[in-house]
């Protein structure tokens, strides 16, 4: 946002801030802002805002939190300045399409006067940057929703592979908030034989740090909000993507904490 002269009361600097990434979750996820939070170093503050909608419709719901996006941010973060904003939704961006996320995407960092960093994004430049080619795509979505997920990425360039998730929501699209840290990894151990360069594993309100990382059995694993705080984190840095550096400091930070467990065991 601009600062319109509040100048120091705009530019919050306190604490040693010295970087301020705003993160857009949809209403009732919780996860996405816990991660994010836990896998953010010393000195980037992330600043939550909440993507709504009144609609009992799944498919609704998601292009609603988007297309409601660019006057959210200025309601919510008001006259607050933002270095970046990273939005924890993939489902959204599944839904519209690439075209209408694009389009979106230039609203939203003309909105709050900073970079827009949808999830999708993110991933993208995780796999780019990893040089990965053949990708399993792991998501505990309803069927509709894992289908336009992998034609999205398909239109988007990349040839992934859907992988089915035993126990995976069915019906409303929330309940994915109702699965825990386990399901994740549980499905890993399935498919850790499979011939892939990577797993991406989507849905920000699945926990699944604990599942991310470079198993010693398996390819390397990535989740939707370990590529936004790693993109936030490159961002801050001045440097164009998220390296597999970054991605693994975050992760090695977080393990050695003992906020989280390796993949492993």
């Amino acid at each position: 946002m601009k600062s319109d002269g509040f100048g120091r009361l705009a530019r919050f600097r306190g604490y040693g801030t010295r970087f301020v990434v705003g993160v857009a979750v949809p209403q009732a996820n919780l996860n996405a802002e816990t991660e994010i939070h836990m896998l953010l170093p010393d000195g980037i503050a992330a600043a939550v805002m909440r993507m709504t909608s009144p609609s009992a419709d799944s498919s609704q719901r998601l292009r609603d939190y988007f297309e409601t996006l660019p006057s959210a941010v200025v309601t919510q973060f008001d006259k607050m300045h933002l270095d970046a904003l990273v939005v924890a939704c993939t489902g959204s961006s599944y839904v519209l399409g690439l075209d209408v996320e694009a389009e979106l995407r230039q609203r939203v960092t003309e909105a709050c006067g900073a970079p827009a960093i949808f999830a999708t994004d993110a991933i993208a430049g995780c796999l780019e940057a990893a040089g990965s080619d053949r990708i399993g795509l792991l998501a505990p979505y309803p069927d509709w929703l894992a289908e336009v997920g992998l034609e999205y990425w398909r239109a988007r360039g990349f040839a992934m592979r859907h992988l089915s998730f035993e126990g995976h929501v069915e019906g409303d699209t929330r309940g994915i908030y109702e699965l825990d840290a386990s399901a994740a990894a549980a499905m890993l151990d399935r498919v850790a034989t499979e011939d892939f360069d990577a797993i991406v594993v989507s849905g920000t309100g699945l926990p699944s740090l604990a599942a991310a990382g470079w198993p010693d059995n398996g390819p390397p694993v990535i989740t939707s909000n370990l590529c936004l705080a790693a993109t936030a984190v490159s961002l801050e840095q001045g440097l164009r993507g998220p390296g597999a550096g970054i991605v693994r400091g975050l992760l090695s930070d977080l393990r050695e904490s003992g906020q989280i467990a390796s993949p492993d065991g």
